[in-house]
């Protein structure tokens, strides 16, 4: 055979070619061929995760190229045991930040604003993102909750502010805000800056004596948090929180090791979530230490734990209401002018059923489940990491709420092969948002409605299993069971999510002399928190207004005012005009960045262009408002000046026809509000 010496060039032109072949036949591949490359190929998860070895392997033996990637794409879809990875869909980088914020309607009459509980100026902190403002955008947040992080992680926003956003009909969908404010504020904590007080409150040896008064934060949840938080911004510097665990954030956050624990540091006191159950009152909630790591990890409760204490707020640890002989009446005794209780509901609602069971025999309530499984997944509890709970085999959780979905996931990351959630009624009545259900059913968790508990199953002693009654609705809308149709399940393990309640005497003795409701819950208005005495306050969990981790914060913030409004009135003082707490500061916004021109001192080098958009009052103010530091104005002449009096004045003290504008308005014209009567501006 010829040796070939040379051979056709490439052709260069159809290589580069947005299409380099020219297709001259179709092409012929098997089904089974395809099926082999697709599952090589395949980047998204699998719909099954199990193998069937007689079939499959001998299936897979023709293709050994592809054996060792599918077979593990076939056994395990994604290893969750042991694994508290970032699972939030919502979670942004920088690019995806950056691209999200740009698509911002930046509208008038925001909706996204009116259905955020604590009214955050959503526009606002995504334009700063999309400017790369990082800093801004936190500020923006944090100035209006100062849990901004937590929430940005764990707010069901698609019931709230994604919910209110025009663009949820068009084909791109809402804004992500939740992953947009987690983002922000996740830059700001890198930056390691501290919170202080506001530059122009007057020194703590300077101001009034009611300000020195003493203020007791009961539970350190995102109620007692925000509270204390706003408290402080406005001045207040005797608060102190005192909280019965050895862990901070409420129902939110985890243990701290015993060796650092001091009057500085933090500990458990308030839930976050409360949908409605069963019975009325019965609340379903979690909180940071029944919120799994790969939803809210330690360090960012820890991080605004830290941002109050900068403000100088005192935490105690080990003693709560109804401990040691502490009640509202002792604490008052102390010197105590205000108290606000934000302890939220720690006991579980227990069904019947489940009277005599143990976690010794498979099961558990969400509040004995779900902390243990916090203390061991998230870093920097105790010195003595517990393990993780092994939960090997089949798990039934009872509920449909968020707490529910949370037992489930949870559960497959302690180890158990299948999880069932079973839940009364149908999908379309899920309390638990979207985003959470989703989340369980990408990780093969099983939905099971219409099913009602009636028994539990036990073998040597136990959980062997459960029986179950299907329920139907009636015309009347009432759910009601179906004795003839009977299931059972068979399960090692139960864990029901049934909700909160306050079942405690000492701390409903202990809050004496409030009045309280059938609920052993504290009465009072819904508008002040304030209860039947007109010195404790109370929010969060145990007021029964939250559902949230975010109203929560705003049942704080409200509070904080009205604290405020009090504690004055004791000192015969009145606080007139609308409501208005104190921004958040750090030491950058001390940074001193005036400028100095002709003569005259000006808030920052940002200015508005002697251009005619720039010329009307109502630009300029919307500009000072928005940080601008000065205007320049066309020039009028002096028959123009309606008011002689009103009118600029140059350093030198003299007029000029050619630097003289009206200035009706003296604080649109420097962008100082705090800048005298009579304003210098250099014109044209």
């Amino acid at each position: 055979m010829a040796r070939m010496l040379s051979k056709e060039l490439p052709d260069i032109e159809s290589i580069l070619a947005l299409n380099p072949r020219v297709q001259t036949h179709a092409a012929l591949l098997s089904t089974a061929t395809k099926k082999m490359e697709k599952k090589h190929w395949k980047r998204n998860a699998e719909k099954g995760c199990e193998i069937n070895t007689a079939i499959d392997r001998q299936r897979l033996s023709r293709y050994r190229p592809y054996f060792t990637a599918l077979e593990c794409k076939f056994r395990s879809c994604v290893k969750l045991e042991n694994n508290f990875d970032d699972i939030k869909h919502t979670t942004l980088s920088e690019r995806g930040a950056l691209r999200e914020a740009v698509r911002c309607l930046k509208c008038a009459d925001a909706p996204c604003q009116k259905s955020c509980p604590t009214n955050l100026n959503i526009k606002a902190f995504i334009t700063s993102i999309a400017n790369k403002n990082y800093y801004g955008a936190a500020r923006t947040i944090l100035s209006d909750n100062p849990l901004g992080l937590t929430c940005g992680m764990v707010c069901p926003t698609s019931d709230l502010c994604v919910g209110g956003c025009n663009l949820y009909a068009s084909e791109e969908g809402p804004i992500n805000i939740g992953g947009l404010q987690q983002f922000a504020t996740e830059v700001f904590k890198q930056m390691g800056v501290p919170q202080i007080r506001n530059p122009d409150l007057p020194p703590p040896n300077q101001i009034p004596e009611s300000y020195h008064s003493k203020i007791a934060l009961i539970g350190c949840g995102p109620a007692s948090i925000s509270c204390a938080s706003f408290l402080a911004r406005l001045g207040y510097d005797d608060i102190t929180i005192f909280e019965k665990q050895r862990f901070i954030g409420g129902l939110r956050a985890l243990l701290i090791r015993p060796a650092t624990i001091n009057m500085g540091h933090i500990v458990e006191g308030t839930p976050s979530y409360l949908p409605f159950l069963l019975i009325p009152f019965f609340l379903l909630f979690f909180s940071s230490s029944e919120i799994p790591q790969f939803r809210l990890p330690y360090d960012v409760v820890q991080f605004e734990v830290d941002l109050m204490k900068d403000l100088g707020v005192k935490i105690v640890c080990d003693r709560g209401l109804g401990q040691d002989g502490m009640t509202l009446l002792s604490l008052k005794e102390e010197g105590f002018k205000a108290v606000f209780i934000g302890i939220g509901l720690p006991q579980a609602n227990r069904h019947k059923l489940f009277d005599g069971l143990s976690t010794e025999q498979g099961f558990y309530t969400s509040k004995d489940f779900l902390p243990l499984v916090a203390k061991a997944s998230k870093p920097g509890m105790c010195s003595c990491r517990s393990a993780l709970p092994e939960l090997r085999g089949t798990v039934i959780v009872l509920g449909a709420g968020d707490t529910a979905f949370d037992c489930a996931t949870s559960a497959l990351r302690c180890g158990a092969r299948h999880v069932f959630v079973v839940f009364r009624k149908g999908f379309t009545n899920i309390r638990a948002v979207p985003e959470e259900m989703e989340l369980a059913k990408e990780e093969k968790c099983e939905f099971l409605p219409f099913l009602s508990p009636r028994e539990v199953l036990l073998k040597a002693g136990r959980v062997h299993g459960m029986e179950f009654c299907r329920t139907e609705q009636t015309e009347s809308g009432q759910w009601v069971e179906d004795e003839e149709q009977i299931i059972r399940l068979k399960a090692d393990y139960i864990i029901s999510a049934f909700g909160s309640l306050m079942n405690d005497p000492a701390v409903m003795e202990a809050m004496a002399p409030i009045r309280l409701n059938r609920w052993g819950l504290p009465e009072l208005d819904p508008e002040s928190m304030q209860t039947s005495e007109p010195w404790v306050f109370a929010g969060g969990d145990v007021a029964g207004l939250a559902n949230t981790t975010v109203e929560a914060v705003n049942d704080g913030k409200q509070a904080s005012w009205h604290m405020h409004r009090y504690l004055q009135s004791v000192f015969g003082e009145t606080v007139s005009g609308p409501p208005q707490l104190p921004l958040f500061y750090s030491p950058i916004d001390t940074v001193d960045i005036s400028v100095k021109m002709c003569g005259i001192t000006f808030p920052n080098p940002f200015g508005l262009a002697s251009a005619p958009p720039t010329t009307s009052a109502a630009m300029i103010r919307r500009a000072f408002e928005q940080g601008w530091g000065f205007a320049l104005t066309k020039t009028f002449s002096l028959d123009k000046i309606v008011d002689e009096a009103s009118s600029l004045v140059l350093p030198s003290g003299k007029r000029s026809r050619r630097s003289v504008c009206n200035a009706e308005e003296p604080s649109a014209v420097t962008g100082d509000r705090a800048s005298p009567s009579r304003s210098y501006l250099p014109l044209n």
